[in-house]
């Protein structure tokens, strides 16, 4: 969101065609944000939070049979079952190991048999134990990263494009996120926690997201992403504005024009360059 001083704010005020405007103190501000993120934000987060682990629940019932109490947490409840299972792993090995000594060859290959049988299916417990505890961090970071989205405004744009914008940036974040003492920390190519620079915190969720939707955000006087040089608007040979991009073979619909426009070309959406370049090399793409 821009900030302005008092000449700056009076100036874009006078531009909107809104006849009502709101004005906030940045204490006021802060204040409605947080609002917003107790009221809405965190309930959503609830919600989110209690499908995933009715479908914890529902897969690990699948699988063993049980199920889980109602007055019993998801998290407290699987692992206490694993671990039966494991013990009970254990006391049957052990009942193998008494029933070796002194039996006849045939008995010791069925002993024998029925250990490995209980390795695998140990083995196979722990597997499926780690997916489900893998896959359930994994839905909570992708959840968290849909609420992050909740307090940025986007340009107006087709929602499939919008969409992928989108998902792109949930999907790349979400590979290097991971939850720490219930809080979710973006790692680095090294593995350390991404710090801004400008608070000297882990980045949260939402600046993160902000960042990566940059191009896509409806701010006044977007400026093109870092190293990019945007092309010039020139005159053609009728005397009627023309802009150059080389656009890539393999853009292949509107879709996949629009975002080599703005996140390769740097020429932000909805803007007189953007919208020149798209009316100029769109018009024989399907969507």
């Amino acid at each position: 969101m821009p900030k302005y001083n008092k000449e700056e704010a009076i100036k874009t005020i006078q531009g909107l065609e809104a006849t009502e405007i709101f004005v906030h103190t940045p204490e006021e501000q802060a204040t409605l944000l947080e609002n917003f993120k107790k009221t809405t934000i965190e309930q959503e987060l609830k919600s989110r939070i209690a499908k995933v682990y009715d479908d914890v629940d529902a897969d690990f019932t699948t699988i063993t049979g049980l199920q889980k109490p109602a007055d019993v947490k998801t998290y407290k409840y699987w692992p206490e079952v694993v671990k039966q299972f494991k013990e009970e792993s254990e006391t049957a090995k052990k009942e193998v190991e008494k029933l070796k000594v002194g039996g006849s060859p045939d008995l010791l290959k069925e002993i024998e048999a029925l250990r490995k049988a209980s390795i695998e299916k140990d083995n196979d417990w722990k597997a499926k134990y780690d997916k489900m505890q893998s896959d359930l961090a994994q839905k909570d970071v992708k959840n968290i990263l849909d609420a992050s989205t909740r307090s940025l405004k986007f340009a107006n744009m087709p929602k499939p494009v919008l969409d992928t914008f989108i998902d792109n940036a949930k999907s790349k974040l979400a590979a290097k996120g991971k939850i720490v003492d219930g809080q979710l920390v973006f790692m680095d190519a090294d593995g350390n926690p991404r710090i801004n620079k400008e608070t000297f915190k882990p980045y949260t969720a939402e600046e993160l997201m902000a960042i990566e939707l940059d191009p896509i955000i409806d701010k006044i006087n977007q400026k093109p992403g870092a190293g990019t040089k945007p092309p010039e608007v020139k005159k053609d040979k009728d005397g009627k504005d023309d802009i150059d991009v080389a656009i890539p073979v393999n853009v292949q619909s509107k879709l996949e024009l629009t975002k080599f426009l703005i996140e390769t070309a740097g020429l932000p959406y909805n803007t007189p360059k953007f919208n020149l370049a798209f009316d100029k090399y769109s018009k024989n793409l399907p969507l």
